[in-house]
């Protein structure tokens, strides 16, 4: 039985070489942390439905590391579940104090999961400063 191939210009790769070019989970992370800095910056200028984008880009990235990396799914979909909801709703409502203060507990729950696996060295913190690759303030309307 032939096995499957994916072709390109270059050649043929395996379905086994293909599942090996997926990002680790340090790619996976170094997404997400750009991800929370615009969201907490654009929430902080009153852009909130730029924030829920970028919640939803959040996400994905946690679901995609749950498929990528079996081994932490419960782990991810919990912190999902009990902090990523969380800020959802803070953010519909609009509530600044509340967001601010989810963001926080939220960094903290992501430093204990990182020592729980073995990864105590790894400690997210958000950057002092705005990310200057995005217009944070909400558009105007015309």
């Amino acid at each position: 039985m032939d096995r499957p191939v994916g072709k390109t210009k270059h050649g043929e790769l395996t379905l086994d070489e293909i599942a090996g070019l997926q990002p680790g989970m340090s790619e996976w992370m170094l997404v997400l942390a750009h991800r929370m800095h615009v969201m907490y910056f654009s929430c902080k200028a009153g852009n909130w439905e730029l924030g829920r984008y970028q919640l939803r880009g959040i996400r994905k990235i946690l679901s995609n590391a749950a498929l990528t990396r079996p081994k932490y799914k419960a782990a991810l979909e919990q912190f999902s579940k009990d902090h990523l909801d969380g800020l959802d709703e803070a953010m519909r409502r609009k509530a600044w104090d509340d967001f601010d203060r989810l963001v926080a507990a939220t960094i903290e729950a992501s430093d204990r999961y990182h020592a729980e696996w073995g990864y105590a060295y790894i400690r997210y913190r958000i950057p002092d400063h705005p990310p200057g690759d995005y217009l944070l303030s909400p558009p105007h309307a015309s």
